[in-house]
């Protein structure tokens, strides 16, 4: 390669780094122009304060949403359920046997009932919603 070959290479690549923006240069005004744009009000990307709501409810269906100064609270969840007041679950009733030995006890969401009494025998039907009425509430039956 002759002297005037890489003179010519030489200035080439002058050329070129006068071309391009040093990578460093580059990351400090894409993190500026980032900056300037979570700051600008118009934007809305900063300045505006997101309030809590209760539109749309966050709270599980039937229980009340309210808002406090530490954000948006749930109340207590349904009976015959049980959670946070965001997310309810149904409780199982038929776990503390309010129907008579015997019969079925059909756990509904939310609340229970129980099955008819066999044959040769009578009493309510007892249904109902939560754990403390079920326990209150146990199935009696009479033979006939």
């Amino acid at each position: 390669m002759s002297n005037l070959a890489l003179a010519e290479i030489k200035e080439l690549l002058k050329e070129q780094v006068r071309h391009f923006t040093p990578l460093s240069l580059q990351i400090k005004e894409i993190i500026f122009l980032k900056n300037t744009v979570m700051e600008c009000e118009a934007c809305g990307m900063g300045g505006l304060q997101v309030r809590p709501s209760c539109e749309p409810n966050p709270c599980h269906p039937g229980v009340q949403c309210s808002v406090t100064s530490q954000g948006v609270k749930c109340g207590s969840c349904p009976e015959g359920t049980e959670g946070n007041g965001t997310h309810c679950s149904d409780v199982d009733e038929c776990s503390v046997l309010p129907c008579h030995m015997g019969v079925r006890c059909i756990n509904t969401s939310p609340g229970f009932r129980c099955g008819s009494c066999p044959a040769g025998f009578s009493g309510p039907q007892v249904q109902g919603l939560g754990l403390a009425y079920a326990r209150a509430n146990k199935q009696v039956r009479v033979q006939t």
